[in-house]
């Protein structure tokens, strides 16, 4: 027998001792079947005490200071970057929606990490999208573009719908007001 030959026998010999001998292997120690935890012999009253408190949280919805607190800070956090993302408020904006100061919402900000919205007026920021969110103002889009130069009006009913119509009618424009009235 050539070298190479008996070198080949040997080879498959060891192969075959090597896996016959996986399958006569002791796993666990003697321990036979599989692996079990403490948990395996709960009831199902006592997993389920296991479990904690499910609770969420609406960070696409505007909120107040002690609904703020309530949140982890790795919320808050987030919730604030949100917020700049897509409307980018300055801290008294926020302050406003949260209906603190401007120094209480920078304190908060600072202990959490998060650097200041300061804006400086340089950066632009979607104030009316701001204010349709944080405070459901919407606003209200006229028909007219025009606005008239000067006149007299006279409106009989409430005052609350006799100066919206004013505002419409003027739309949004400069100018000097004079108010007169008389109560019914």
């Amino acid at each position: 027998m050539r070298e190479e030959e008996y070198d080949f026998y040997q080879d498959v010999r060891e192969k075959a001792i090597t896996g016959r001998s996986a399958h006569r292997a002791r796993t666990h120690c003697g321990k036979g079947g599989p692996v079990r935890l403490p948990s395996d012999h709960l009831t199902k009253k006592e997993l389920e005490q296991l479990n904690g408190e499910c609770k969420t949280y609406r960070l696409n919805a505007p909120m107040k200071w002690a609904e703020f607190r309530e949140l982890p800070d790795e919320h808050k956090i987030t919730y604030i970057k949100l917020l700049r993302q897509k409307y980018n408020p300055s801290d008294r904006h926020i302050g406003t929606m949260l209906g603190i100061s401007q120094a209480a919402v920078s304190k908060e900000f600072i202990r959490l990490g998060i650097p200041g919205g300061c804006r400086n007026g340089q950066t632009p920021w979607d104030e009316e999208g701001w204010r349709a969110w944080a405070f459901g103002e919407k606003q209200e889009e006229s028909e007219a573009t025009l606005a008239p130069g000067s006149g007299a009006i006279t409106f009989d009913g409430s005052f609350a719908e006799a100066l919206k119509t004013a505002m419409l009618l003027l739309a949004g424009g400069r100018g000097s007001i004079r108010i007169r009235w008389s109560l019914e």
